[in-house]
């Protein structure tokens, strides 16, 4: 018993190794850079400076109204269980803020501060079911982030 539970732990180590490789050829195939977007870069830090001691949810992109964020606010306007941390500026940005005093909003962010951010959150969120896909989907997962897209359109279809 003991083997066969070895075994079924192998194969399905195995089995993640082969999945992130192709997931590997596939972002760099996107021109995503693996080295600078992986889960090394986290930081303690960054959690300790903002207060955070929640789970926290990451928007990183242009901030206007057809990128369905009002699906976020909604979201987060009542959940006290997460922290939104938005990435990015825009038209919306102002009523963003007001609507959700609660969330962490950084403004447009790059290089290495952006990727120890994508390290340092829990989760993306990309509301926006105009977009088909998005590299911030993919830089997230190379920072080891799962996702969570809308159900309708976008990157879902």
């Amino acid at each position: 018993m003991d083997i066969a539970l070895f075994t079924d732990a192998f194969d399905e180590i195995n089995g993640v190794a082969k999945t992130f490789n192709r997931f590997a050829d596939f972002a760099t195939s996107r021109d995503i850079d693996t080295t600078r977007f992986n889960p090394g870069h986290g930081s303690d830090e960054f959690r300790k400076a903002n207060d955070v001691d929640v789970p926290l949810a990451l928007y990183v992109g242009r901030v206007p109204i057809e990128k369905d964020l009002d699906i976020l606010v909604e979201c987060f306007r009542v959940n006290e269980d997460s922290r939104l941390v938005v990435v990015g500026d825009g038209p919306s940005l102002p009523a963003m803020r007001k609507a959700l005093p609660g969330a962490l909003f950084l403004g447009f962010r790059k290089g290495q501060e952006l990727s120890q951010i994508y390290a340092s959150c829990d989760f993306l969120v990309f509301p926006s079911t105009a977009d088909m896909f998005g590299n911030v989907i993919l830089e997230a997962m190379a920072s080891g982030l799962p996702v969570i897209v809308s159900d309708a359109g976008g990157p879902w279809s």
